[in-house]
Order: C-alpha cells, then sequence, then structure tokens
C-alpha cells in the first residue's frame, strides 16, 4: 500500500506463480481489513487470473485489473472490431474492448496490440508485434485508461529490485522455514529504509525519495581519498554532514 509491503507468503522455488494465489490475496485483504483499511482495487499479473481469484474479488466489491491469462484469454469468436489506440504510448497499436462469459458472469476483456520489448540483450521477441488481454471490472473507464492503469503496476514491482539490494537476492539457508525469517525481517528493515528516506529527503539535498538501498547507503559511507602530487598530498571527503545536527 503506497510503496509498503504489507503482506509475505514464502513458497517453494518450484511452486507454479498460481499456486495458492486466491488463498494469499484472501490473507493480505483479510489482515488490511483487520488494521481498519479497505482495499478498492487489486491489479496483478496473469498470475491472478483464475476463477476463484475473480470469485472473490466480486464477492468483497473489490475492482480489478488483471492481465488475461488462460480461459480468460480466450479469444471471443468472429472478428474484434479494433480501433486505433489513441494515447501517447508508442508500443501500443490498436485497442478492442470486448466481454467473455466465465461462470455465468460476463467479463470485461480489453485486447491491444503490443510491440514487445524485452530486457534480455539480443532476445528474439522484440519488436514482435503480440496480443495481450486484460481483465477488469472497472466499466466507466476506457480502454486507454485501463491498459494505462496496469500499466502503472510495472512501477510497483520496483520493490523487488530494492529487497534485492538488501539481500533477497541470495537466500542464505535451504531451509524455508529459516528463509521466510530472514525475508520477514528484510522487509521490516526495507520498511525503515522507506520512512528514513521519506524523512531525510527533507532535510538533505543530497537525498531523493526516489533513491534505491545500495545509492541511499553509499551517501552515507564517507570515504577519504588521497593522491600526491609531487612533495604535496591532498585529502578530500565527498559530503557534508551539517544538517544532521538540526535534526529533531
Amino acid at each position: 500500500l503506497n510503496g509498503i509491503p504489507i503482506y509475505l507468503e514464502a513458497r517453494n522455488g518450484n511452486s507454479n506463480a498460481m499456486f495458492r494465489i486466491t488463498n494469499a490475496l484472501r490473507n493480505s485483504i483479510e489482515l488490511a481489513e483487520s488494521k481498519g483499511l479497505r482495499i478498492k482495487l487489486v491489479r496483478s499479473d496473469a498470475a491472478a487470473s483464475i476463477s476463484s481469484v475473480v470469485e472473490y474479488l466480486i464477492t468483497k466489491k473489490i475492482d480489478y485489473v488483471i492481465r488475461a491469462h488462460g480461459v480468460f484469454a480466450k479469444k471471443p469468436q468472429g472478428h474484434l472490431k479494433w480501433r486505433e489506440f489513441n494515447d501517447n504510448t508508442k508500443h501500443v497499436k490498436n485497442v478492442a474492448d470486448t466481454t467473455i462469459e466465465v461462470n455465468n458472469r460476463d467479463i470485461r476483456l480489453i485486447w491491444y496490440h503490443y510491440k514487445f520489448r524485452s530486457n534480455r540483450v539480443g532476445s528474439k521477441l522484440e519488436g514482435q508485434n503480440r496480443i495481450f488481454g486484460i481483465i477488469t471490472s472497472l466499466e466507466d473507464l476506457s480502454e486507454e485508461e485501463i491498459i494505462q492503469l496496469y500499466n502503472d503496476r510495472g512501477g510497483k514491482e520496483q520493490v523487488f529490485s530494492y529487497l534485492n539490494d538488501l539481500g533477497w537476492k541470495y537466500m542464505p539457508h535451504r531451509s524455508l522455514k529459516y528463509n521466510t525469517v530472514y525475508m520477514l525481517v528484510t522487509l521490516l528493515t526495507y520498511v525503515f529504509f522507506i520512512y528514513a528516506k521519506r524523512f531525510l529527503s527533507r532535510k538533505l539535498s543530497f537525498i531523493k525519495e526516489n533513491m534505491e538501498p545500495r545509492t541511499f547507503v553509499k551517501k552515507f559511507i564517507s570515504v577519504i581519498t588521497k593522491w600526491s602530487s609531487g612533495r604535496i598530498m591532498f585529502c578530500t571527503r565527498h559530503l557534508e554532514y551539517a544538517p544532521l545536527m538540526g535534526f529533531t
């Protein structure tokens, strides 16, 4: 919520992304509700594109925006009524607004042509035109707004990059229960990092609210460097911490 993780569940590394996802979603929502928070929207990748998740969200009257997969990704019979995508996103070309019936419910399904971008150098998929789908309960938003809302999810996944910086990249133990404890402690460290970063960014000019953990830590390591020019020796330090004296 607002960049702060509220729930964690460890699984075996060989588990499918959909494994127990309905239970995990239910547990996280119930945890939030127990603290007086109301979840209005769930945004997820294709791992949550299963009927049990959608049924649960409909029952809870929670809106959803989920990448279509499996039964939800079946293309409707007949020709799709494509139209040009009216937005500044260069990688999306056309969209089509349809519905699909699942468990006697009509689910809104938005298709769009997308020019694939890969993070892997030399990927054979780079630049290929592909068709993606999004299922959603939001009826009052346009196709462009739905696609933008879903794509904003990518920025939230930056959390995993931050957690890898803090130690999630390599687990310290072969036992799942010990690694779960390690992940929980690391997650608490991350939450402290978020609040510390937000506070310090208002006090110190060299601290930015969008800093990654590795950059943040380097700002507080003052390395003494020295070099000589003939018989003269120079010593420098990189940062001035005078603003820290004004903390309350």
